[in-house]
């Protein structure tokens, strides 16, 4: 036999996570790279449930902004920029704010080093071609290749387990990284003094917003009268 309550509260909870995956979503509106997830439900096992079943991305493009930083970097297609933090743990993420740390490191906005390593020569101007090169110039002097990006390529990047700040991690799922250079057959290319916006659509996700909550809603109704019919039955049988 059915149990309306035990129903209504799996559904109760499905929409509080899949309003908890919509505002993460709008609170990354702004966040540069960041891709838009959502939240799956499927039938319980014993079919008269809902829950959710995983939470995936979307990993369309976002839209380019212009920003005029020469370091500043955005990928158009497939790959994600490799770094690592200070412990050496390797991260994967689409925000190319880069900027250069006291030892000339080409890092991220948290400080994390682009992997492999590039180091331009205190107080060079540098800037990011659209395959991955950077060159550094220093005063009158020539332009001096001092590295290249390459961008990481997953069989399954859904696969990625988001780890905050814009990363992600690798995991058995997304498989392991292959490297390559931008604008290689399988990589996407690299555009500089541009950010990849957030793919976040805002009408999308205060669609969703107001949809769980009515969701939300019937089911705390459903609940209610599930209660109240309990009630007048064990009063009948008193």
């Amino acid at each position: 036999m059915i149990d309306p309550i035990q129903t209504a509260l799996s559904g109760l909870n499905t929409s509080r996570l899949r309003s908890a995956t919509t505002a993460n979503n709008l609170a990354n509106l702004q966040t540069p790279g960041y891709k838009a997830q959502r939240a799956d439900s499927a039938t319980g096992p014993t079919g008269d449930s809902v829950q959710i079943s995983s939470v995936g991305r979307s990993l369309s493009q976002g839209s380019l902004r212009m920003t005029g930083n020469p370091i500043d970097v955005a990928i158009t297609g497939n790959g994600f920029f490799q770094v690592q933090d200070r412990e050496g743990n390797t991260f994967y993420t689409r925000a190319g704010s880069f900027q250069l740390d006291a030892n000339g490191n080409l890092v991220t906005a948290q400080g994390f080093t682009v992997d492999p390593g590039i180091i331009a020569p205190a107080g060079s101007q540098v800037s990011i071609g659209a395959d991955g090169t950077v060159t550094a110039q220093t005063g009158n002097g020539p332009s001096v290749a001092v590295g290249q990006i390459q961008l990481a390529s997953f069989n399954n990047p859904e696969g990625l387990v988001l780890t905050g700040d814009g990363m992600a991690a690798a995991t058995t799922a997304s498989g392991p990284a292959t490297l390559g250079a931008p604008g290689t057959v399988g990589y996407g290319g690299l555009v500089s003094g541009f950010l990849e916006s957030s793919n976040v659509d805002l009408v999308t996700e205060m669609v969703n917003q107001i949809v769980e909550t009515h969701t939300y809603t019937a089911n705390v109704s459903v609940i209610r009268a599930a209660d109240e019919m309990n009630r007048e039955t064990l009063n009948l049988l008193a």
